[in-house]
């Protein structure tokens, strides 16, 4: 007998989500056919809805999808989406992941993007990601309370099409306008602040403090800081992180549910620094958050640790 506390259910038209919040806790027995007897007590039971023959499971979401009465997709849950906050349309390039050491939420700042490549319809790209399950919106950039307009553009728009949903903004800046914190918290926005010159010797401290995380063993199996995160850079490119230079998706010529049906996310979320050498036997393997490794691991099958990092300095 297993105890379901939380059950989410979804049908994928465009990968929209029915949430079935706050369930009642119940036990379902599992019969020979797991997955497939679970859905089928669920909705015997009013514990969710059907639509068009598609059904999904938060419990088995990490697990190959079910086929129940048709195809069923595998509909990832995303804690944060990371969009930049940038209008300066010049051309420019990023260097990616492998100038991120410090490991705190500096990465996430797209430190080095003076401008973008082109302009995409933001509304456009908002309207199709409030179909997908998402706990936070995060948004970023090398200085958003530089680009003040742009940021409330954002935020308005975020609010038209997901009122409810938690708004970050991380930011390097201490002393923003008092008129833009004023529209910010009218709107529920909180604000995050980060230490641009977090010292190496600072996040080896936050290494070991991160042992205690309840997630360690789930981190063995995924990705424990690019899992269930996604990235959207000011120019409509789709990449799993701020810091990481892999364009996975254009939203101006793709639609978003293609990251799930051709798994992109997946060779990210599921290379672990234990399938590294050079990191495997590292302390801080389950929490370290140098993407560089990672994007090499991914990009150029270098599965080999040969740049320097905190977990080297140490051991």
């Amino acid at each position: 007998m297993l105890t379901f506390e939380k059950i989410n259910y979804s049908y994928n038209e465009s990968i929209v989500l029915k949430r079935l919040l706050e369930c009642e806790s119940k036990d379902f027995e599992l019969l020979e056919e797991k997955e497939k007897d679970l859905i089928a007590n669920l909705m015997a039971a009013g514990y969710c809805y059907y639509y068009k023959g598609l059904a999904y499971n938060d419990i088995h979401r990490d697990k190959k999808a079910v086929e129940v009465r048709g195809l069923m997709e595998e509909i990832p849950h995303f804690t944060e989406i990371f969009l930049e906050v940038n209008d300066v349309a010049e051309p420019t390039e990023s260097t990616g992941g492998p100038e991120n050491h410090r490991g705190c939420y500096a990465c996430k700042a797209w430190p080095h993007r003076s401008g973008i490549r082109k302009k995409y319809d933001f509304e456009n790209a908002i309207s199709r990601i409030a179909k997908l399950w998402v706990d936070k919106l995060v948004l970023t950039g090398e200085n958003p309370f530089a680009r003040t307009e742009r940021l409330k553009e954002m935020v308005t728009c975020i609010r038209k099409y997901m009122e409810p949903i938690p708004i970050e903004v991380i930011t390097p800046v201490m002393n923003p306008e008092a008129e833009i914190l004023s529209f910010l918290e009218n709107n529920n926005v909180s604000v995050r602040l980060y230490a641009d010159n977090a010292s190496l010797e600072d996040n080896s401290y936050a290494n070991r403090i991160n042992r205690r995380n309840p997630d360690y063993w789930n981190n063995q199996t995924f990705h424990h800081c690019l899992k269930n995160k996604l990235a959207i850079t000011a120019d409509g490119f789709v990449r799993p992180c701020p810091m990481i230079d892999d364009d996975l998706l254009d939203l101006e010529k793709d639609p978003i549910d293609r990251l799930f049906q051709e798994q992109r996310l997946d060779k990210y979320w599921r290379l672990t620094k234990r399938e590294i050498e050079g990191c495997s036997k590292c302390r801080n393997r389950y929490f370290c958050k140098d993407c560089a490794l990672t994007e090499l691991a991914v990009k150029n099958g270098i599965l080999k640790h040969e740049v320097f990092c905190i977990g080297k300095a140490e051991n």
